[in-house]
C-alpha cells in the first residue's frame, strides 16, 4: 500500500515538528515475497524504505540500503526473493526509531545521532493520524539546518533590534537626565545640577591647587515685583535676567545657574578674585542696560529691583568673602 503525506507548513521555525515534512508510506505484510520490495525500491528510487506489518499491528522498517546490502550479499537473491518477507526481516537487528508526527524536529535529530554509526542513515518512522510513514534521515538533518540559519538570522534581527532599542533609550534617558538638571522656567542649570558641578570643581580646585570663584546674584524687591505686576511679569523678568547673565560668560567651563527662586549662581574655575570682580561688574551693568516691558496692570510705579552680586573665592580647600559689596547698585 502506497500513501504520500503532503505538509501544509510554509516556513520551518525553531518549534516546527515532523509533521512540517514530507513523508512516504509503502507498507507490506510478512506474508508477501520478497522480490515485490525489490519492485517497489526499483520502481519508485525516491523511497528511503518499506514498512512491514503483520496484519494489522506494525512490525518493523527495512531500509533501501539495508535492502540492497543484504540482497547483493552472494546466494541471497536466490535465497530470498521467492520467499515470505518474514524471512528477511529476521536478519536486520537494529531497532527502528518511531516517532509521534508532534515531536520537535530538533529533538528527533538529537535522538538520531545518538544512534551508532551503522545506524545513522536508517529512516525514521512517522505516526501521524495513525498512519506509518517512512521519514528519509537525510531530509529531516535537511530541515534542522533550514531552521538553524533561520533562527540566527531571526537571532539577529533581534540583536539589531535590540541594540537599536538600547540606543534610542539611551539617548531618552540622557534627554531626561538633562531635562532634570534644567530649571524648568529659565532653561538654565538648576539647583541639583549646579550641586553636582560645583563639588566636581570644588575637588578639582583641591587637587590641582587652583582657585576657583562663585558669583551669588539675588534680585531685591523681587517679591513686591511679583505682587505688584503678578507672577507671569516676574517669570518673564527672571527668564530675561537667566539670559542677560548667560551671555556674559563665554568660557566654556564657566556655569550660570538658577540658585533658587531670584537667585543666581555663577561657578567660574580657575579665575582669580579680579577676575571674578569684574564678570560680576560686568554683569550687573549689562542687566542695568537692558530695557524693560511696561507693565499692562494700570499706572502704578514699578519698583526698582537692584542686582546684589556677592563674591566669593576658594583657593586651597578655603574660601574668602570681600567686605564689601561689588561697585554701586544698578536699577533692572
Amino acid at each position: 500500500m502506497q500513501t504520500i503525506y503532503h505538509p501544509e507548513c510554509d516556513q520551518l521555525v525553531h518549534d516546527s515538528r515532523l509533521s512540517c515534512l514530507s513523508m512516504q508510506s509503502f507498507s507490506f505484510q510478512l506474508e508477501q515475497q520478497c522480490f515485490e520490495i525489490s519492485a517497489t525500491l526499483n520502481r519508485y528510487p525516491e523511497v528511503p524504505g518499506v514498512l512491514l506489518f503483520e496484519e494489522s499491528r506494525f512490525h518493523s522498517m527495512i531500509s533501501r540500503q539495508r535492502f540492497i546490502e543484504t540482497m547483493n550479499q552472494p546466494y541471497s537473491k536466490e535465497l530470498f526473493s521467492h520467499r515470505k518477507i518474514k524471512k528477511l526481516a529476521r536478519q536486520f537487528s537494529a531497532a527502528t526509531l518511531v516517532f509521534s508526527a508532534d515531536t520537535y524536529i530538533g529533538k528527533a535529530v538529537e535522538i538520531c545521532l545518538n544512534r551508532s554509526v551503522e545506524q545513522l542513515a536508517e529512516p525514521l518512522v512517522v505516526i501521524k493520524d495513525e498512519i506509518y510513514y517512512v521519514l528519509d534521515v537525510h531530509q529531516l538533518l535537511i530541515a534542522h539546518a533550514q531552521i538553524f540559519s533561520a533562527t540566527v538570522k531571526k537571532l539577529r534581527e533581534e540583536i539589531s533590534h535590540s541594540n537599536l532599542l538600547r540606543e534610542q533609550l539611551e539617548v531618552a534617558n540622557k534627554a531626561a537626565e538633562e531635562l532634570a538638571r534644567r530649571d524648568g522656567l529659565t532653561g538654565i542649570p538648576n539647583r541639583r545640577r549646579m550641586d553636582e558641578y560645583l563639588a566636581s570643581e570644588w575637588q578639582r580646585a583641591v587637587r590641582d591647587k587652583t582657585v576657583l570663584s562663585i558669583i551669588l546674584i539675588d534680585i531685591d524687591h523681587f517679591k513686591n515685583f511679583n505682587d505688584t505686576y503678578g507672577h507671569q511679569a516676574g517669570d518673564e523678568a527672571l527668564i530675561r535676567v537667566a539670559g542677560c547673565l548667560k551671555e556674559q560668560i563665554h568660557r566654556p567651563a564657566d556655569m550660570v545657574a538658577r540658585y533658587g527662586g531670584e537667585e543666581f549662581l555663577i561657578v567660574l574655575p580657575d579665575t582669580p578674585l579680579d577676575g571674578a570682580y569684574s564678570l560680576a561688574e560686568k554683569m550687573r551693568r549689562a542687566r542695568g542696560r537692558s530695557p524693560h516691558r511696561k507693565p499692562r496692570c494700570g499706572h502704578r510705579r514699578r519698583p526698582q529691583h537692584q542686582l546684589r552680586p556677592v563674591l566669593y573665592r576658594f583657593k586651597r580647600g578655603q574660601y574668602s568673602r570681600p567686605p564689601h559689596p561689588i561697585g554701586g547698585s544698578g536699577s533692572l
